[in-house]
């Protein structure tokens, strides 16, 4: 599924690099070779290889941190404070994400983009249920994030690099499995 859904992604995804001065954008905005180094090196650069580690979270504080229902049940106090405040960050970004499509007034692409993912995971998911269920890596998260960073800011800059390094970083240490896995019962039953 990841071969067929990754250039999806990347045709969704607007994004575009940095140029010098040599290309202008629609607004006649050039960049000089200091502001394409900060945005494509300091930036983008800095927080790919911040997303390349994103797997050493699962010690320390994060230890026995999983989204699943059975594990939450079992979280420490700590835990769920950190969860809480990451989920704060993460509404935050949001906001501002929204902030900066409509800032360029394209805001519509963006619930297009939002739209469209959506509707493949619900679709298909609701189409395969009975023998399928959907298992959602933060490696397809962080590629599903991608294709919604596609105004040019700083802070798009970031999050685009760092989505990147966490989506290397999944698929190199834990390999590209199925979005949609066979239900345990379903496994039994065809072996």
């Amino acid at each position: 599924m990841t071969c067929l859904m990754a250039p999806v992604w990347f045709f969704m995804g607007n994004n575009v690099n940095l140029r010098t001065e040599m290309s202008r954008s629609e607004q006649d905005v050039s960049y000089s070779h200091l502001d394409c180094l900060w945005y494509n090196f300091g930036l983008w650069t800095c927080a790919y290889i911040l997303g390349l580690q994103f797997t050493h979270l699962d010690g320390g504080v994060f230890k026995g941190f999983s989204l699943s229902p059975q594990h939450m049940r079992h979280w420490k106090p700590k835990l769920w404070l950190v969860s809480f405040i990451l989920l704060a960050i993460l509404l935050g970004a949001l906001g501002y994400i929204v902030f900066l499509w409509y800032s360029v007034d394209l805001i519509w692409v963006f619930f297009a983009l939002l739209g469209v993912e959506f509707l493949i995971f619900i679709g298909v998911t609701v189409l395969l249920r009975r023998s399928f269920y959907l298992h959602l890596h933060h490696y397809t998260w962080a590629m599903c994030m991608i294709a919604l960073l596609g105004v040019q800011n700083p802070f798009m800059a970031v999050l685009i690099g760092w989505c990147n390094g966490v989506m290397i970083e999944g698929g190199a240490r834990w390999g590209y499995d199925p979005i949609w896995k066979r239900h345990p019962d379903e496994c039994q039953q065809h072996h």
